[in-house]
């Protein structure tokens, strides 16, 4: 499996591949239409990688101008690939690239907790395991985005996400603004209401 970087700083550069179990990373034809719907969002912001996989979501993020990127991910084969890609491609302490391992509705109220808040999420969980749903509940109820923040969810076509996650009095409220097919895979982009 081969995975490079699309465009930004690190264009053209190669990508570790977490080496273990199979994973399903972010296709390339759904990696660039996800930059092309976020458009300017990305540079400067905070964000968080859920599910991360081999970090190709967050890593291309990193290369087109955010600011900082959060992975958070369970494997360790994964684990090791982020680092080491990261570690390629933009070495040093100035990097600003946490990797963090933990299951994802365990980490979620973990990164609230201690006070973290992200512009951005991208989420890409294991297909047909209820997790897309799940998340976002997680998402809306501790309000680790910040107000107008994003979350991107890459999830099986199958997967009938609702239009409206959460509730002003218990967190936040997500909103599905976008919902884009790409064969068996869709994109839908929430926004958090202000």
């Amino acid at each position: 499996m081969r995975l490079s970087v699309l465009g930004g700083e690190w264009a053209g550069r190669r990508l570790a591949a977490p080496k273990g179990k199979p994973i399903r990373p972010t296709s390339q034809q759904v990696r660039e239409a996800v930059f092309d719907l976020l458009g300017p969002a990305v540079a400067g912001a905070r964000l968080c990688d859920l599910f991360a996989g081999s970090g190709a979501l967050g890593i291309e993020a990193l290369s087109r101008g955010a600011a900082a990127c959060t992975f958070v991910e369970s494997a360790p084969f994964s684990l090791r690939a982020i680092r080491e890609s990261l570690e390629t491609l933009a070495p040093g302490p100035d990097r600003q690239a946490v990797v963090v391992r933990g299951e994802v509705l365990k980490t979620v109220p973990k990164l609230a907790l201690q006070g973290a808040v992200f512009d951005g999420i991208f989420m890409d969980p294991p297909y047909r395991k209820s997790l897309a749903g799940k998340s976002l509940i997680a998402l809306a109820h501790h309000a680790i985005l910040a107000p107008e923040g994003w979350v991107v969810v890459e999830h099986d076509r199958r997967e009938d996400l609702p239009a409206e996650v959460g509730s002003p009095g218990l967190g936040a409220v997500l909103k599905l603004r976008r919902r884009a097919r790409y064969g068996d895979t869709c994109i839908s982009i929430y926004l958090r209401q202000p």
